[in-house]
C-alpha cells in the first residue's frame, strides 16, 4: 500500500514540475468536457421545455375533428354523451369556431377567432387566466352571454383599462366580459380570440354543430386502445363513413419530438467528444515527449528494483490525474456555460447525475486508453540502455 501512496506523489510530483506542459495538456480536456456537458445541459432542457409546452397544451388527450358528410355535419349535444362513458376517458370538452367582427370599448376588430367551448375546455390549466374567471358549466346550460377575451384583443379594443364587466358586441349580441386569457399561454392559442359559452355560439352565434373535441384520458400508456373505442363510437355516429372523422393522438407527437430531440442530443455528444478525442491525443502526446525526457530517471529506477508494474502505474496514474483534473473543471465550467447560454436563449438546462457520471467517466477512459501506450513504452524500457541516453 505504502508503494502505490509513493507512485501517487512521484506522479504528481512529476506533473507539478512541468507545470505550463501539464496545464495546456488539461486546457485540451477542459474544453471536450466543457462542450459535453454544455451541449447535453442545454439540449435537455430544451427536450424537456417542449415537453411540457406539449402536456399544457394535451398531451393526455385525443383531438378529434369531424369533416361530415351528406347525412350528418358534425357531433350533436347527445353524441358527446356517448364519449363521456368510455373506458379511460377522464372528461370531454367539445367547441365551435368562426371568425366574427367584434367590437368594444369604441373600437372594432375584423377577423377575430370566436370559440364557442365548455367548462372542461380550460380545465386543469393555471396558466391562462390573468383577471376575473372561466367559463362555468351553468354558462353552458343557461346559454348567457358571456365571454373571456384574449389579453391581445382587450388591448386593442380597451387598451390598458380592464375589460371585465364591460360589453364586446359580434353578430348582433352583446357579451359581458368575466375573464382575461394571457395571450402568450401555449394554451390560449394564437392570435386574437374570444371565447363564449358551446352552446350559445352554436345557437344564437349559428355556428351549428360541433365539429372540434378533444378527449382527455385517464391514462395516457394505454391511448391507443381508447383511441380504437373512440373510432368506433366515431364509425357507427357518422353511419360507418370512415371519411367524416380524422382522430389525432397527442401522445403520439411527443414521443416522435422526443425520438427527434434524443437524436440530435447523441449527434451533437458526437461532435463535443471529438474535441474530447483531441484532448487525449494531447494527453498522449506530452506522456510520449515525458517517457523521452525521463529515460534516466527510469533506469535509475529500475536498476534501483523497481518493477515494471510500477512504472507503468505512476505513467498511467499520470495521465488519468490530467484527464480528470479536466473533467472536474470541464464539468463545472461546461455547467456555469450551460446556464449562461441558456439565459441568452430562453432555456433551462436541464443538469443530472448521469451528464456529470458520464463526463467523468469520459475523462477517466480518456487518460486511461491515451496513456497506457507511453506508460507501456516507459515500463518496457531497457535499464542499461535507460542509464546510457543523455
Amino acid at each position: 500500500m505504502s508503494m502505490f501512496f509513493e507512485t501517487i506523489r512521484m506522479s504528481l510530483a512529476s506533473l507539478l514540475h512541468n507545470k505550463m506542459r501539464t496545464f495546456l495538456t488539461v486546457l485540451g480536456v477542459i474544453i471536450g468536457i466543457m462542450s459535453i456537458i454544455s451541449l447535453m445541459t442545454l439540449v435537455q432542457g430544451a427536450t424537456d421545455m417542449v415537453g411540457e409546452q406539449l402536456a399544457s397544451a394535451g398531451g393526455n388527450k385525443l383531438t378529434i375533428s369531424t369533416f361530415g358528410d351528406q347525412s350528418k355535419a358534425g357531433l350533436t349535444e347527445k353524441d358527446l354523451e356517448q364519449f363521456e362513458v368510455l373506458h379511460n376517458v377522464d372528461y370531454v370538452s367539445a367547441n365551435v369556431t368562426g371568425k366574427l367582427t367584434v367590437s368594444g370599448g369604441g373600437e372594432s376588430t375584423n377577423g377575430v377567432m370566436v370559440k364557442g367551448i365548455d367548462g372542461n375546455y380550460y380545465r386543469g390549466s393555471t396558466d391562462v387566466l390573468l383577471a376575473g374567471r372561466l367559463l362555468y358549466p351553468t354558462d353552458l346550460e343557461s346559454q348567457t352571454t358571456v365571454a373571456m377575451i384574449t389579453s391581445g384583443l382587450s388591448e386593442k379594443l380597451f387598451g390598458e383599462m380592464s375589460p371585465i364587466g364591460h360589453t364586446v358586441q359580434t353578430n348582433g349580441i352583446s357579451f359581458t366580459i368575466v375573464g382575461v386569457l394571457d395571450s402568450m399561454s401555449p394554451s390560449v392559442g394564437f392570435g386574437d380570440m374570444l371565447f363564449v359559452p358551446r352552446t350559445t355560439a352554436s345557437n344564437a352565434l349559428n355556428f351549428g354543430l360541433i365539429k372540434a373535441m378533444d378527449v382527455y384520458l385517464l391514462d395516457t400508456e394505454i391511448s391507443s386502445e381508447t383511441q380504437g373505442l373512440v373510432e368506433d363510437t366515431l364509425f357507427t355516429i357518422f353511419n360507418e363513413n370512415e371519411n367524416a372523422y380524422s382522430v389525432f393522438d397527442m401522445q403520439i407527437f411527443m414521443d416522435m419530438m422526443g425520438e427527434i430531440m434524443g437524436t440530435m442530443n447523441q449527434l451533437l455528444v458526437g461532435i463535443a467528444a471529438i474535441s474530447l478525442l483531441v484532448g487525449g491525443i494531447g494527453i498522449m502526446n506530452m506522456m510520449l515527449v515525458s517517457v523521452s525526457e525521463r529515460t534516466n530517471e527510469i533506469g535509475l529506477r529500475k536498476a534501483l528494483g523497481a518493477k515494471p508494474q510500477s512504472i507503468l502505474m505512476q505513467f498511467v496514474l499520470e495521465s488519468v490525474f490530467i484527464s480528470m483534473l479536466g473533467g472536474i473543471v470541464g464539468t463545472i465550467l461546461g455547467i456555469a456555460g450551460s446556464f449562461a447560454v441558456g439565459a441568452i436563449l430562453q432555456v433551462t438546462p436541464t443538469v443530472t447525475f448521469g451528464v456529470i457520471a458520464l463526463a467523468f467517466g469520459f475523462s477517466a477512459i480518456v487518460g486511461l486508453v491515451f496513456g497506457i501506450v507511453p506508460a507501456r513504452r516507459a515500463s518496457m524500457l531497457n535499464p542499461i540502455d535507460a542509464l546510457r541516453s543523455n
